[in-house]
């Protein structure tokens, strides 16, 4: 008899009493639903937590924890919150931890799809579906590739999750960006699927100031990250058909140029850096030898 899966979940919310009932209810019709759910309420003013508390009446899999000092929404208070929840749950018996964001809906069968997709490749340590943005009555793909896993809804295997140390902290922003690096480092792959969508309701960069704002703190996350100037450039110059036409390619490398210039300490140990030039490397190789996209 093949052993049960298991999972758990950890969302960090801030002020989402718009989103996290709807977020609840999907996570609750799951096909296979999480061993747990923990909520990380990052001090709301408005009524998140009475939501949550509502939900976890209901379904004994969801459970509030209150972090105390979540003043302000950043990044680091996603560590924060994940660290916090994670050493309360470490001890329980699980196979797979998933973020999900508190604004982030997905399809019955979601988990119970992204598991079996795991359990086929031993190697694959982060994994995700596809993450789709509201933009008036549409639902659009948000750009990427397939090594990336949005931040929003990346599922890991435990022993991945472990091996990295879970989530660490970072200047500007990367959280997510890390973990993936960090994995593939570690000999994990990871990947996101286009055959299952996950469903963003709230704006990109609705926290951060809009797109152009957002754009310039990727460019700053480029730098954080140990991204080498010339392939921040190529990546900005191909974003420079997409709206707002040439704004965000302008903020993006404003944002990693300025840094440069300000030879500000990076984020990253050097054998990161290393490791992120030879994935760029390697890129660019298949971009100019097969003809693959790049970035």
């Amino acid at each position: 008899m093949a052993k049960a899966r298991k999972y758990v979940l950890i969302s960090a919310a801030k002020d989402e009493a718009e989103f996290i009932g709807i977020v609840l209810e999907s996570v609750a019709r799951q096909t296979v639903q999480p061993a747990l759910h923990v909520v990380v309420d990052d001090g709301s003013k408005d009524n998140t937590v009475e939501i949550v508390q509502e939900w976890a009446k209901r379904e004994s899999f969801i459970k509030l924890k209150s972090r105390e000092g979540g003043v302000t929404r950043n990044f680091g208070s996603k560590v924060a919150a994940f660290k916090a929840a994670y050493d309360e749950i470490k001890s329980l018996d699980f196979d797979f931890i998933g973020c999900l964001d508190a604004d982030i809906t997905l399809p019955q069968n979601y988990y119970e799809w992204i598991m079996s997709k795991m359990e086929v490749d031993p190697k694959l340590g982060v994994a995700s579906g596809l993450c789709l943005q509201k933009r008036g009555n549409d639902w659009v793909k948000i750009m990427t590739n397939s090594r990336h896993v949005p931040g929003a809804m990346q599922f890991f295997r435990r022993e991945c999750y472990e091996t990295i140390g879970g989530y660490q902290s970072v200047t500007v922003a990367g959280v997510d960006s890390l973990a993936e690096i960090k994995a593939r480092m570690h000999g994990w792959e990871t990947k996101s699927f286009t055959d299952i969508h996950g469903f963003h309701h709230k704006p990109i960069g609705s926290a951060t100031g809009g797109k152009v704002r957002t754009s310039y703190r990727r460019g700053m996350t480029d730098y954080m990250l140990g991204k080498h100037p010339l392939y921040v450039l190529l990546k900005s110059i191909r974003r420079l058909a997409a709206p707002p036409y040439g704004l965000d390619s302008a903020a993006h490398l404003y944002g990693y140029y300025s840094l440069l210039f300000q030879r500000r300490p990076r984020d990253v140990s050097e054998d990161v850096r290393a490791y992120v030039r030879f994935e760029e490397i390697q890129v660019l190789k298949k971009a100019i030898f097969n003809g693959q996209k790049p970035y």
